[in-house]
């Protein structure tokens, strides 16, 4: 694609001039990117270093020795063992290299690939994919290599095809991630804008990629403020919500005053969803800053989750009071269990609840041809839940904790069938 701006020939201009990787990089990538590997079938293995095979002495299975390390007695590298019977081992990850050039922040990814093969020393190959250049005000503009057509992946580059500037944004939807590279290794050897330093960055960085993250330090305030008070998490959650500003922007800053790092983001939000949901003060520390977040957020979601029952309990009672008041009072039994019709909304939310059953989320008091019953024991203990078809006046299921069968499931079905004339009688 041609330049269209004067912004976009600068930077073709100046991509041209950089400079190919230095052998302090290439060295750098080859000692923390790859891990010398010694290929082990059942007694023999191949050196990914210099290719040449060897004996190793296992018990028989090999897989007692992956993960060990051995010494190479060809070329002395040490190697770390894995099953594998393959004699071509190609391995590739990305690497970024950072550098500064007319003013513009420069995110430089390359293909680095390991080209290991038994019986041949191993080479390397550094093949730039993805150039991303960022001015001080957080524009960018990308330059890539072509995709090969009809791939199924969506950076499988074209290496020789030129560097050229590519449109990507929210326009661009299936290709604006293709050159978002978030690469887990950064070369150290590289270089940062002042601007940047200034705003928080840091050596280490590894929540998204860089280049997001260096648009977003010198476009939005509010993410310079989250990293440099370590909210992390926070910061992820911004950027994964499109950058919006995040909400309840009070606690955020009440977190950050009192030093507590928010641990999951999504999880704090939903508990300060909830708190607030619930009248609690969201702008109080004690509830801001919770000491352990998980059991917290599950404390007040359980509150929340019974005051939405009652809420949606009481604007239920008075259909399922007209539909079913007849068969209130409806109670039978023996010596041990006492089977009664449950008689309010409310009551099927608490059976459905301590039950772990359905009872109440699907709604069976709505339903016009069923009639709920609960069985307990002589000490009031929930035993199973009763459904009875009201047009048929059978029996259509009988649940106890979590759906299951319970020791007294037989029994209480034949006490039902045996009582059932007291149900006839009032329908």
């Amino acid at each position: 694609m041609k330049p269209r701006s004067n912004r976009e020939r600068q930077v073709v201009r100046l991509s041209a001039k950089l400079k190919p990787l230095s052998q302090a990089q290439k060295q750098w990538a080859i000692s923390h990117i790859f891990t010398p590997t010694a290929y082990a079938s059942k007694k023999h293995a191949w050196c990914s270093e210099c290719g040449n095979a060897f004996s190793h002495v296992s018990s028989g299975v090999v897989r007692d020795i992956v993960g060990e390390t051995t010494n190479c007695p060809h070329c002395g590298k040490t190697l770390k063992f894995t099953s594998s019977r393959r004699h071509i081992d190609n391995v590739a990850w990305y690497m970024t290299v950072l550098t500064t050039v007319g003013g513009f922040q420069v995110c430089r990814h390359f293909f680095v690939t390991r080209c290991a093969a038994k019986g041949k020393a191993v080479s390397y190959e550094f093949r730039e994919a993805v150039q991303n250049w960022i001015d001080s005000t957080g524009n960018e503009v990308v330059l890539a290599r072509k995709v090969r057509w009809f791939s199924r992946f969506i950076d499988d580059w074209d290496f020789s095809s030129p560097l050229s500037l590519k449109r990507h944004g929210s326009k661009y939807k299936y290709t604006s991630g293709r050159y978002k590279i978030w690469s887990d290794y950064v070369c150290p050897y590289g270089k940062v804008l002042p601007k940047l330093r200034r705003n928080g960055f840091k050596w280490g960085f590894s929540a998204f990629s860089l280049s997001e993250l260096y648009k977003l330090l010198l476009k939005d305030g509010e993410c310079e403020r989250l990293l440099k008070n370590g909210q992390i998490e926070l910061l992820k959650y911004k950027h994964r919500h499109d950058d919006v500003p995040l909400p309840y922007q009070h606690a955020v800053r009440i977190a950050i005053r009192h030093h507590y790092i928010v641990p999951d983001a999504p999880m704090w939000m939903d508990y300060l969803r909830n708190l607030e949901r619930l009248g609690y003060d969201t702008h109080n520390p004690h509830y801001i800053c919770p000491p352990n977040l998980k059991e917290a957020h599950d404390r007040v979601l359980a509150k929340w989750r019974k005051q939405r029952v009652r809420i949606e309990a009481a604007q239920y009672e008075k259909a399922y009071q007209d539909a079913k008041a007849k068969f209130f009072g409806i109670c039978f039994g023996d010596e041990n269990i006492t089977v009664a019709v449950i008689s309010s909304v409310r009551e099927m939310a608490e059976e459905g609840a301590e039950m772990h059953h359905c009872v109440y989320a699907n709604q069976y008091f709505l339903k016009p041809d069923s009639l709920i019953l609960s069985a307990r024991d002589k000490q009031g203990h929930r035993i199973e839940t009763i459904e009875v078809n009201l047009k048929t006046f059978e029996v259509v299921q009988s649940r106890g904790v979590c759906n299951r069968n319970t020791e007294y499931h037989d029994r209480i079905i034949r006490l039902v069938k045996e009582n059932i004339n007291l149900i006839k009688q009032v329908a």
